[in-house]
């Protein structure tokens, strides 16, 4: 009799255990959004181009709810979608007159959003404070897409490894493009692609709006997860340089 409740007991703790397990894989994967979502969570909104596969269509974008306030969420993509450069000249600008500002609420936001999504994401009143150094953060601007400035990168996440992102299959694509033209070398491009995926974890540098130095710099995220705010560690606003191929990791407030 001991043995069989024993037994039991082992069965009855094995099942919970396996539950358990079960119900952490479960709720650790995205859901759709809804006005259940809370800080934190993982949820789908919109599709875009990651595995680098077009023939099969555009894949559900994963997003981390950051805050909350009522029955709206902001929100940032989980993944760093694409890469872009912060503006397509070397020339002083802010957040304002960039050209990823133009690309994020025209083309990206186009392409990922169907018209029915695009009436949920909130016109938010963009708050554009100058950088650490004294640079001009220019003026406010009203956007549906964003990228987080500087301070809410440091408030939104708990440490340099929360902040850090991975990058998609289809961003490995571009960049290794993006080497092989600009270096006319094809291994230059796969020797790119082999740092980020042994030595950086699949993670990689991505843009703040917020002005670094001075207007011709701006802040980043590093593949590490720290603030980039000075001027020898921000990124080149420029076509090409160091900060050409920074990727994109956008934010927006959507109501539920």
């Amino acid at each position: 009799m001991l043995k069989k409740l024993l037994k039991a007991a082992m069965l009855t703790v094995c099942a919970a255990a396996m539950l358990g397990t079960l119900s952490a894989d479960v709720e650790a994967k995205p859901k759709h959004l809804s006005k259940k979502a809370k800080v934190g969570d993982m949820v789908y909104f919109g599709k875009y181009e990651q595995d680098g596969k077009k023939s099969n269509g555009k894949e559900k974008l994963t997003w981390r709810v950051l805050d909350k306030k009522g029955n709206k969420v902001l929100i940032v993509t989980e993944k760093l979608i694409d890469m872009r450069p912060y503006h397509d000249h070397f020339d002083p600008i802010t957040w304002e007159k960039s050209d990823i500002r133009k690309w994020l609420n025209k083309d990206f936001t186009n392409a990922a959003f169907s018209s029915a999504e695009k009436q949920k994401i909130q016109s938010t009143k963009v708050v554009n404070k100058d950088g650490k150094y004294g640079a001009d953060g220019g003026n406010d601007t009203t956007d549906k897409v964003f990228l987080l400035s500087a301070e809410e990168a440091e408030k939104y996440f708990k440490s340099d490894d929360d902040r850090k992102a991975k990058v998609t299959e289809y961003f490995k694509q571009e960049l290794r493009k993006f080497m092989i033209f600009y270096c006319s070398r094809e291994e230059v491009g796969d020797d790119s692609i082999r740092q980020i995926e042994e030595e950086q974890d699949n993670c990689y540098n991505y843009w703040l709006r917020s002005p670094g130095y001075g207007l011709y710099i701006a802040d980043s995220v590093g593949y590490d997860g720290a603030i980039y705010v000075s001027y020898l560690s921000g990124d080149k606003v420029e076509e090409l340089g160091d900060g050409a191929y920074n990727c994109v990791r956008p934010a927006l407030w959507v109501n539920l």
